[in-house]
């Protein structure tokens, strides 16, 4: 940096009203993380001489990003599609939308939509930009979290992800690619790392020919999927699973796990008369010798402001929303 400034002043005097001069000026003094008062200076005269110019307004929003100025680094990036749809303007403005503060839950999901809108678009210029894919995947992760996490988006996140490696060989050295795409797969492996350690050592005393099991019956038990439990007592035979999640609210009747078996079926199993101290971990193995089942049918609602209460709607502070937090900074 420091020889292209120097090569640079030596042609000041010769060229410091020219636009260009102004940009290249600019562009070097912004190459460090932090703002830079002089190269706004630069960069804000480059474009009021040459209105037109794209990539002097792309570089003045960088600028008045990096000093947290996010509105103005927006104005910026409109100014530059306004002169010339690009994929660099259309970048930046995707991420900048998300990381705008303020507004409520609605105002900040049109900004998220809008963002997704843009990084596809930059993605349709240019569909051999491995940058313009990565950017498209951090907005459907944004989308995901922002529009009641639908599984569908994190899936669009990572096809994304894996385009952006696809064709661009560079992308496998970015690390916060992998970082995201991992977050994305990390519930699903973490499930089936969880269910490889899933073996029948685990049914400890339940497969000696001595077991006794809760109704009296002498001899081992037989380990059964989840889908072959029948409704009732389920004589001889014991659910082997691990704990997935689990619930212990305060003054609880029961306390409540989810168990996933060998073949990902998923149950949800309530123990009562507990004591507070005892409860299960995730990944803990769990065996229930002749389980007890019930039947009964559960409604999912994503949250508490689609019911209406005593003919009401629920106020928008019944929820507590997931969100993605920002820097103001490029991603």
């Amino acid at each position: 940096m420091e020889k292209t400034l120097k090569k640079l002043e030596e042609k000041e005097e010769s060229y410091k009203h020219s636009a260009e001069f102004l940009l290249l000026r600019g562009r070097s003094l912004g190459v460090a993380p932090e703002f830079s008062t002089t190269a706004e200076e630069c960069l804000s005269r480059a474009v009021k001489l040459e209105p037109g110019l794209v990539e002097g307004w792309n570089t003045l929003g960088e600028q008045y990003w990096k000093k947290g100025d996010l509105t103005t680094a927006k104005t910026c990036f409109t100014g530059a599609l306004q002169q010339s749809t690009n994929k660099v303007s259309l970048r930046s403005l995707s991420m900048v939308l998300r990381q705008l503060p303020g507004g409520g839950g609605d105002e900040q999901g049109k900004r998220v939509l809008e963002s997704v809108d843009m990084a596809r678009q930059a993605v349709q210029l240019d569909i051999t930009d491995g940058t313009s894919w990565y950017i498209l995947g951090n907005a459907y992760i944004s989308l995901f979290f922002t529009c009641r996490q639908n599984p569908q988006m994190s899936q669009q996140a990572l096809s994304a992800y894996a385009q952006a490696e696809k064709v661009d060989p560079t992308a496998t050295s970015n690390p916060d690619l992998h970082f995201n795409r991992a977050t994305g797969k990390v519930k699903a492996r973490r499930l089936r790392t969880m269910l490889s350690n899933l073996s029948t050592l685990a049914l400890g005393p339940c497969s000696s020919p001595q077991f006794r099991s809760p109704a009296g019956r002498v001899g081992s038990l037989e380990p059964w999927t989840l889908s072959a439990l029948t409704h009732g007592h389920n004589a001889g035979v014991a659910a082997l699973g691990k704990v997935v999640f689990s619930l212990a609210s305060e003054g609880r009747v029961a306390f409540t796990f989810g168990m996933v078996d060998s073949e990902e079926t998923c149950c949800v199993v309530m123990v009562y008369n507990t004591a507070d101290s005892w409860g299960v971990l995730i990944g803990d193995s769990v065996v229930i010798p002749e389980p007890q089942t019930f039947d009964f049918r559960s409604i999912r609602v994503d949250s508490p402001l689609l019911l209406i209460v005593n003919g009401k709607r629920q106020n928008v502070q019944a929820q507590t929303a997931a969100s993605v937090s920002y820097k103001p900074q490029s991603e």
